[in-house]
């Protein structure tokens, strides 16, 4: 017969509790207020290099990356999608990936979809996980003859390579 005491008790009940708490990564796609570094903390992270290609801006996504656009316009300004999709315009936003630096600025991607318009969004937040910036890496154009590839290189260096097949060859 085992017999508890109430300091065992109290302990194992205290180490099971903090086994227990993993924090679970929030959910994007609903209407519920999130906080900026819940935000950041969605996005899958990867180590540099790290490059894509247009192809994948064809590419069907899961709909559990999806973001809503009143969380998406909460943390990144609505003027960065104006030049590319016009005002007014709500397109569907998908998490990628993110890189971060080292105790300073953190990168994610993420693809904006609007009918026939595609995009690959980098968007920047700094150290305090401010908004700092954000730019179109790839953008869909419709035509076959081009391929795009971009991404962020070990140096933290940010690069985007077009190619375009000619008729001759």
């Amino acid at each position: 017969m085992i017999i508890f005491t109430k300091p065992v008790i109290i302990v194992f009940v205290l180490f099971v509790m903090a086994g227990c708490h993993n924090k679970k990564k929030p959910s994007l796609s609903a209407e519920e207020p999130v906080a900026v570094e819940d935000f950041i903390r969605a996005f899958e992270p990867v180590t540099p290099p790290y490059e894509m290609g247009d192809s994948m801006l064809h590419r069907k996504e899961n709909d559990s990356l999806l973001i809503s656009y009143k969380i998406f316009t909460r943390f990144v300004p609505d003027s960065v999608l104006a030049k590319d999709f016009g005002k007014n315009v709500k397109p569907r936003f998908y998490m990628l990936n993110r890189v971060a630096v080292d105790k300073q600025e953190t990168y994610l991607f993420v693809k904006a979809i609007q009918a026939d318009k595609k995009r690959l969004y980098i968007i920047c937040f700094d150290k305090e996980n401010t908004f700092s910036a954000a730019m179109p890496l790839l953008k869909w154009d419709g035509k076959s003859s081009k391929t795009q590839v971009a991404g962020i290189d070990r140096r933290f260096s940010i690069y985007r390579n077009t190619f375009q097949k000619m008729q001759d060859g």
